[in-house]
């Protein structure tokens, strides 16, 4: 070995001090202790994430397309719901709006929940 070369273990000054590298790089499996060494979790690592997401009720044309399923030029030939004018100009569909008239294309299909009670009697 030339004078500038030495191994991991001689580098890092020994076994312990190689031990917390390898857990600080990612190596669990060579950071553990003997095999009797009894651990809470093996080698999985987990996180809890908390997503709060709102729903948006008004969309722009290529949303209500997407939420629709549709190409943005196959649902303006298809979709005759007439967007929301705001004041300012902008033209926003309005979800109940589009679940409406995706509703009235299943044919036959009612939403009020009297009719649906009803079949079930």
């Amino acid at each position: 070995m030339r004078g500038d070369e030495r191994s991991s273990s001689e580098f890092l000054g020994g076994t312990a001090e190689l031990a917390s590298a390898a857990r600080v790089w990612g190596n669990p499996r060579s950071a553990r202790g003997p095999p009797s060494e009894k651990r809470e979790v093996d080698d999985v690592a987990s996180a809890t994430v908390q997503l709060n997401i709102i729903p948006k009720r008004m969309l722009t044309r290529a949303e209500a397309a997407h939420h629709c399923g549709r190409p943005v030029k196959r649902f303006e030939v298809e979709c005759h719901v007439a967007p929301v004018r705001f004041p300012n100009g902008d033209a926003r569909y309005d979800v109940r709006d589009l679940d409406a008239w995706l509703d009235s294309l299943k044919g036959g299909c009612s939403s009020d929940a009297d009719d649906i009670v009803g079949r079930l009697e």
